[in-house]
């Protein structure tokens, strides 16, 4: 057995114990937008969830939903933004419940796939992270696997390299879902701007 799982099992045992029930058991996780949880039935439970599209598109407001609603239930989750841009009380997170890590851009690859691995989290963030080539997705969606932790991947391009769980691409007014293991790929939807 792996030291991640054994972290991952025992972070569990004690939430269990402290009344909380881990994000990872869930089936799906609700994602606070209507409409999206109409159209995918949630966020997965765990895995690789990949966000693209241009800056100042919602890409990042559709995930804040359940990061504010991890963070108020006092379930910890972590951010790694090498750019330095991400404020975790103006997306409404509560504070005490944030990892941020900004890492040099060079090592944000290798920070978020400590962070991933190490079990302990409930969810991920990962903003703005250059490629990390073929051999560094592999090892990143391993950590993912290992961890059964879920990680959300802000980009402004998709990745090629990813196996990813879930890809929605926001594309001018509408949000595209390009890749989805739960049979939604080459499907889109009409969302609005700005919110």
């Amino acid at each position: 057995m792996s030291a991640a799982l054994t972290r991952a099992e025992t972070l569990t045992a004690l939430r269990a114990r402290l009344g909380q029930t881990p994000l990872r058991t869930l089936e799906r996780r609700s994602t606070g937008l209507g409409l999206l949880d109409t159209w995918l039935g949630g966020w997965p439970s765990q895995g690789l969830v990949e966000l693209v599209g241009a800056p100042g598109t919602v890409r990042l407001g559709l995930v804040t939903p359940l990061l504010v609603e991890l963070t108020a239930q006092g379930r910890p989750i972590a951010v790694v933004d090498p750019g330095g841009i991400f404020y975790p009380p103006g997306a409404g997170l509560c504070n005490n419940q944030v990892l941020l890590v900004r890492p040099p851009a060079g090592r944000a690859g290798w920070a978020a796939e400590q962070i991933v691995r190490s079990g302990a989290l409930e969810a991920v963030l990962l903003l703005g992270l250059s490629r990390p080539g073929r051999a560094g997705a592999v090892r990143l969606v391993r950590a993912v696997e290992a961890s059964r932790c879920l990680v959300f991947l802000v980009n402004e391009s998709p990745d090629p390299d990813l196996s990813v769980a879930l890809r929605l691409e926001l594309r001018q007014d509408e949000l595209w879902c390009t890749r989805s293991r739960s049979g939604h790929e080459g499907e889109r939807r009409r969302i609005l701007r700005g919110g």
